[in-house]
């Protein structure tokens, strides 16, 4: 009969030990050491590559919508006046105009393609996460009327020179002369915004 009771304590032990193993190790599949994961600030990371992901209530959240760039390599983009784009974003209405062709087009849709996640994921974080009612209007290049301020974005055979972020002092221009390139400094913009 001992030996049963000493049996059981070591069996005990032995699942107790196992249950902790487990546990640590599911915690380390998110850790953000592993590759896919960086931590932006202590509450916003990126996760598996192209996932922006918040720390809300005590744990990660991930938006079901990805952000469409490996944000690991759109991180390491350098952008110039960082901290007067993200004051940018103060403001209550945010205006996205994009540069189209009057017809339709490959590129008109490209672009439209390309700027889909980066809108998602703007009013994602101002309406879930910072719980903010800010207005974000997209308008058309042709039909802007350069009064108010604007994030204006010029794609592929669509008016962009380079693949870069720039701040004029009112606008913010995003340029991608490719549609990869369109897609990293999208991301890039994401990431200022956020962190």
């Amino acid at each position: 009969m001992d030996t049963w009771k000493v049996f059981l304590v070591f069996f005990g032990i032995i699942l107790v030990l196992f249950a902790v193993f487990l546990f640590f190790s599911g915690i380390n599949k998110n850790s953000p050491e592993k590759p896919g994961y960086l931590y932006l600030n202590n509450k916003t990371m990126i996760c598996n590559y192209y996932y922006i992901c918040f720390l809300r209530n005590g744990s990660w959240h991930r938006p079901s919508y990805n952000a469409g760039v490996n944000l690991i390599l759109a991180n390491n983009l350098e952008v110039k006046n960082e901290t007067q784009i993200k004051q940018f974003f103060e403001q209550e209405r945010i205006n996205i105009i994009i540069n189209t062709t009057e017809k339709a087009s490959p590129e008109n849709s490209e672009l439209i393609l390309k700027v889909s996640p980066f809108s998602h994921y703007l009013g994602y974080y101002y309406k879930t996460i910072k719980k903010q009612n800010k207005t974000i209007e997209a308008n058309l290049l042709s039909k802007y009327n350069w009064t108010e301020p604007a994030i204006i974005i010029f794609g592929p055979n669509l008016g962009a020179k380079e693949n870069s972020i720039s701040f004029d002092g009112k606008n913010i221009i995003v340029q991608g002369q490719t549609p990869s390139g369109l897609s990293l400094v999208l991301g890039k913009l994401l990431l200022i915004i956020v962190s």
